[in-house]
C-alpha cells in the first residue's frame, strides 16, 4: 500500500512546484525602474537624463512568473508622444511577454540628445542623397513574434507568424494562430505593435 502512495505524493509535489513557478504576479514600477536606471547609467547617462520612477507609465498591467529577471532590450525617443520608450523582457522568455514602458523626462529637458535617446521611428531618417535610409530587417518571413494590442487599461499580446520581413518602424503582415491575417508595426526583434485597421 505504501508503494502506491509514493508516486501520488511525488506527483502532488511536482504539481505544487510547477504551479508555484507558473504563478504570475504584477511587474512593479520599482522593478522596472531598477532595470531602466541601471541600464541607462551603464550607457553613461547622468541623472538628469534618467527618468524618475514616478514618471514611468506602467498602465498596461504587465505580469510575469514570480521568479523573473527583467532586462532592457532598447531605448528610444518617441517624437509623436514626446516620451522615452523602453522595451523590456524577461531573460527567460517563458517568464513574461516582451513589453514597452514609456516615461516623461523632467520638464526642463527638451528633446533628449540623440545619442542618449535615438528616435524610435528610424524610418524618417534620410540619406544625404535624399533616399530613404536602408535598415536591416529585424523580422523575416516565417519568424514567430508577439503582437501587442494596447487599449484603455488593457494590454493583450498575441503570438503570430510574420508573413513579410521588416525593419523597426515598418508595417508588415502577420498571421495569428487562428489563420487571421492583419498588419502590425515592427517594434523590435520578435515584437510588433498592433495598428488601427
Amino acid at each position: 500500500m505504501k508503494l502506491h502512495r509514493i508516486p501520488i505524493f511525488v506527483l502532488a509535489c511536482a504539481a505544487f512546484l510547477v504551479s508555484q513557478q507558473m504563478a504570475r504576479t504584477p511587474i512593479t514600477r520599482d522593478e522596472v525602474y531598477a532595470v531602466v536606471a541601471a541600464e541607462l547609467r551603464a550607457r553613461g547617462l547622468h541623472d538628469p537624463l534618467v527618468p524618475r520612477a514616478e514618471n514611468l507609465d506602467l498602465s498596461g498591467g504587465f505580469t510575469a512568473t514570480a521568479n523573473r529577471t527583467l532586462h532592457m532590450l532598447s531605448v528610444c525617443w518617441d517624437r509623436a508622444t514626446d516620451r522615452a520608450q523602453f522595451r523590456l523582457e524577461c531573460r527567460v522568455h517563458s517568464e513574461c511577454l516582451p513589453f514597452i514602458v514609456s516615461a516623461r523626462l523632467e520638464q526642463h529637458l527638451a528633446v533628449p540628445a540623440s545619442d542618449a535617446y535615438p528616435a524610435c521611428q528610424a524610418a524618417s531618417a534620410k540619406k544625404a542623397s535624399g533616399g530613404a535610409a536602408r535598415r536591416d530587417p529585424v523580422v523575416r518571413v516565417g519568424d514567430p513574434a508577439t503582437v501587442v494590442f494596447h487599449g484603455d487599461r488593457m494590454r493583450l499580446a498575441v503570438r503570430v507568424t510574420c508573413l513579410e520581413r521588416g525593419a523597426e518602424g515598418e508595417v508588415v503582415r502577420v498571421r495569428n494562430q487562428d489563420g487571421h491575417t492583419f498588419r502590425a508595426r515592427v517594434a523590435g526583434p520578435a515584437l510588433l505593435e498592433a495598428i488601427s485597421q
